[in-house]
């Protein structure tokens, strides 16, 4: 099972990656989000983002994947505030 992140960086408009797995449990967080469960931001940010260039772990797609939701992958949407 594969995931499509819609990652909304807000200030940067949206980007989109594939990851592996069910990764439902990060739909609607935003990392720096205030009042949100740190461990649920922290976790995201652990999959997704590197502390150096080119600061993602997976590729970012400047397109939506569609035939990756047409093979049954998961879609959610989260981000980052900055």
């Amino acid at each position: 099972m594969k995931t499509v992140v819609i990652y909304n960086q807000v200030s940067e408009g949206l980007g989109f990656f594939i990851v592996d797995g069910d990764q439902s449990k990060f739909d609607g967080i935003y990392i720096n989000e205030a009042g949100a469960d740190n461990t649920l931001q922290d976790e995201l940010s652990d999959l997704l983002l590197l502390d150096e260039e080119p600061y993602y772990k997976h590729d970012l797609l400047l397109k939506f994947p569609t035939q990756e939701v047409k093979d049954g992958a998961i879609v959610i949407i989260c981000g980052f505030l900055p």
